[in-house]
């Protein structure tokens, strides 16, 4: 692996530890939420931590190392339209009227959690020499719906509201 791949797998990584303080604001942590609207101002919303996440993260896809791209493009994509539920983005106004009908994407910090599951996942078998596609849907979109869906349905955590 070339030294500039190493770094822009850095960044990627980087930009999954972006998606922390947007946790604070979906777990409602006042004294980082707090501080965050308070000495950060606009670099403080949930909305532009995770764009910036998504602006690191796409850079790892396109300029990083590891051997497979596909966990990468998944984890990307599904982690995308979960955070789309929980960070209201003006764009994809569409994408969250549609997911409002769907039960197992009503908690916020249940799809938050499986958000971050996905790009922690993605990234790490972003490394692996062979994984089949099935494995790779499977661990990245499969479970983590499957999980939603029983956790929702039999109401298994209880969550603060949001602070978004």
């Amino acid at each position: 692996m070339e030294r500039y791949e190493r770094a822009f797998d850095v960044i990627g990584w980087i930009g999954v530890l972006f998606l922390v303080p947007v946790g604070f604001y979906v777990f409602n942590y006042a004294p980082a939420v707090q501080f965050m609207q308070g000495k950060l101002g606009f670099l403080g919303r949930p909305a532009v931590l995770t764009l910036i996440a998504y602006a690191l993260i796409a850079l790892r896809i396109v300029f990083g190392g590891g051997n497979l791209v596909a966990p990468l493009l998944i984890s990307f994509v599904v982690g995308f339209f979960l955070m789309a539920t929980v960070v209201p983005f003006r764009f994809m106004k569409w994408f969250t009227d549609w997911a409002r009908q769907l039960f197992f994407l009503d908690n916020k910090s249940l799809n938050f959690l499986a958000a971050g599951f996905v790009f922690f996942f993605g990234n790490l078998v972003s490394y692996a020499r062979r994984a089949s596609i099935f494995l790779q849907l499977i661990l990245l979109l499969v479970l983590p719906v499957l999980v939603l869906v029983v956790a929702n349905a039999f109401h298994l955590f209880r969550f603060p509201p949001p602070a978004l």
